[in-house]
């Protein structure tokens, strides 16, 4: 895989996914996006979900199930398939 996406947009259109190398801060970027200011950042909710390509060669990506693996077992993906972490943010329920 040439370049790993560090934004992803939900398809459902409820929040937002930011790579874990992603340079700036996730919280406030998010505020920026939802509110229009980074000074909401307090009403952002961010939980880590772990993302891979799709298996049909698109440039879509879904959630991971990585599950528990038995002690010493190693996830031996092609690196196309590898699931990557991500901050899922979304703004808080009122």
């Amino acid at each position: 895989m040439e370049s790993l996406p560090m934004i992803l947009i939900d398809p459902e259109g409820e929040g937002i996914y930011y790579h874990e190398n992603y340079p700036h801060s996730v919280l406030m970027e998010a505020s920026l996006l939802f509110y229009g200011t980074r000074a909401e950042w307090r009403e952002i909710e961010s939980k880590t979900v772990y993302m891979r390509p799709k298996n049909n060669g698109s440039d879509e990506w879904k959630i991971a199930d990585i599950g528990r693996f038995p002690k010493g077992w190693r996830l031996n993906l092609p690196r196309r398939w590898r699931p990557h972490a991500y901050a899922y943010c979304t703004p808080k329920p009122n």
